[in-house]
C-alpha cells in the first residue's frame, strides 16, 4: 500500500491523543502508560469520569486482538508510544476513528480494510474504533474529517488525508 506517511507532529492534539490511546492499548507491556491499579492502561488515561468508558475501549481493542491470535495473524503494526512515524496500520485506525465519530460506518470499513482483509477482523475493529471515537468524544476530543483522494497512479489505492490537504486531484 503506497499512501502518504504522517508524524505524529502533523496532528491534531485530539489525534496525537487518539494515536496514543491505541498505542498504549495495543501493545502489551508499555511501562510508561501503566498505573497502580489492576487495568493499568484504563487507569491512567483519563480523568475518573472516563475509567468505564476506557475500560470499554480496552476490552473492545482486545476483543479485536484476540480475533486476529485466533486466526493466527501478526501482531498490530503499532508504534511504541513516543515514536515520532505513524505506521499504515496507525492512520488506519485515525481515518475509522474520524468516520467513527462522523457517524461515516462505511468509511470506518473501509480505512480497516486497507489494514485488515479479513471481514471477521474488520468488524471487531470497527466495534473498538467506534468505542474509542465515542470515548474521545465524550471527553471533547473531535478528530478532524479526513478525506479519501485517489492519486494518479493508485487507482484501487484510496488514500486518507486531512481536511485540510490541498491539491487533492479527485475526492471521492
Amino acid at each position: 500500500m503506497s499512501h502518504a506517511r504522517h508524524y505524529v507532529n502533523d496532528l491534531s492534539c485530539s489525534e496525537k491523543l487518539a494515536i496514543w490511546m491505541i498505542r498504549c492499548i495495543t501493545r502489551r507491556e508499555v511501562p510508561a502508560c501503566t498505573g497502580a491499579s489492576s487495568r493499568p492502561v484504563a487507569r491512567s488515561l483519563f480523568m475518573v469520569g472516563f475509567h468505564a468508558d476506557l475500560e470499554g475501549v480496552v476490552e473492545a481493542f482486545r476483543a479485536a486482538m484476540s480475533r486476529m491470535a485466533g486466526l493466527r495473524m501478526d501482531r498490530l503494526d503499532v508504534g511504541m508510544p513516543g515514536t515520532m512515524m505513524l505506521t499504515a496500520t496507525e492512520e488506519g485506525f485515525l481515518d475509522a476513528t474520524s468516520a467513527a465519530q462522523n457517524g461515516n460506518e462505511a468509511a470506518v470499513r473501509a480505512a480497516l480494510r486497507r489494514v485488515f482483509p479479513h471481514h471477521y477482523v474488520q468488524s471487531r475493529f470497527a466495534a473498538a474504533v467506534t468505542v474509542l471515537a465515542a470515548c474521545l468524544a465524550g471527553a471533547g476530543h473531535w478528530l478532524p474529517s479526513r478525506r479519501v483522494c485517489r492519486w494518479p497512479g493508485t487507482r484501487d489505492r484510496p488514500v486518507a488525508l486531512p481536511l485540510f490537504c490541498h491539491g487533492c486531484p479527485a475526492i471521492l
